[in-house]
């Protein structure tokens, strides 16, 4: 389990627990399903859908297995991201926005895979909306909207970018 973190899954455990389910269906056929719900978890539903939609990849002439961020994970770093805001929104906005970049651009190098583009355009999004958020609510005044597109003009945040491409 080089370079993997525990919990996990890739398409080669996904592979292997349908497998085991479709095994142990197959041994007892007798057997109610809600006997086997203990296999299965959300993300492999997820991830089987993924599988098996119409819309699926095909790349030379084969069928490509589409990966994307996973819910939780992508939840949880947008959390990360508006608790480090919240706790730095009185820091002058250029150190705030050149930490937010590093934080953007550290994302982008571990989840920038060919197909989840459209997962990295949602994490910008959000983040620059926490941030908007947490500037708002360094003072008592609202923040105008001229205000926010000349910081969204000043301080732009990098746009998404596919660091690991398929071979």
């Amino acid at each position: 389990m080089e370079g993997k973190m525990e919990g996990t899954s890739s398409p080669d455990t996904v592979s292997t627990r349908l497998h085991r389910i479709a095994e142990l269906a197959k041994g007892a056929p007798g057997m109610v399903l809600t006997t086997l719900a203990h296999h299965i978890d959300l993300e492999l539903l997820r991830e089987a859908h993924r599988r098996t939609r119409k819309d699926g990849a095909v790349r030379k002439g084969r069928w490509v297995i589409q990966r994307k961020t996973a819910r939780g994970r992508f939840n949880r770093a947008v959390k990360r991201v508006a608790e480090w805001c919240k706790r730095h929104r009185h820091d002058r906005v250029r150190d705030q926005y050149r930490l937010l970049c590093l934080m953007v651009r550290g994302h982008y190098a571990y989840y920038g895979i060919t197909s989840n583009a459209r997962a990295l355009g949602r994490f910008r999004y959000a983040v620059r909306y926490v941030w908007l958020k947490w500037l708002r609510h360094r003072s008592q005044r609202s923040m105008t909207p001229a205000r926010r597109r000349a910081i969204d003009k000043r301080f732009p945040l990098p746009p998404p970018r596919i660091v690991h491409r398929y071979a």
